[in-house]
């Protein structure tokens, strides 16, 4: 752990923290962390999309394969 200059009140900052404890400030860190959740709630809710499309495609085949044409 290191102590970092706060870029909006100039008070020391563990490297580690997540805000400024004299001002508030959101850390550098913390900015980071902050579009990471949402970036892999939209990975995970786009590959469970993609599988699902694949299934219903590969039922849709079977189904048509099944059934007699007309």
């Amino acid at each position: 752990m290191r102590l970092v200059k706060c870029g909006a009140c100039g008070g020391d900052v563990s490297d580690e923290a997540q805000a400024c404890p004299k001002c508030g400030q959101p850390t550098a860190r913390a900015k980071r962390i902050a579009w990471a959740y949402p970036l892999t709630l939209a990975i995970i809710a786009g590959c469970i999309l993609w599988f699902l499309v694949r299934v219903a495609g590969q039922i849709v085949n079977v189904v048509q394969s099944v059934s007699p044409p007309g």
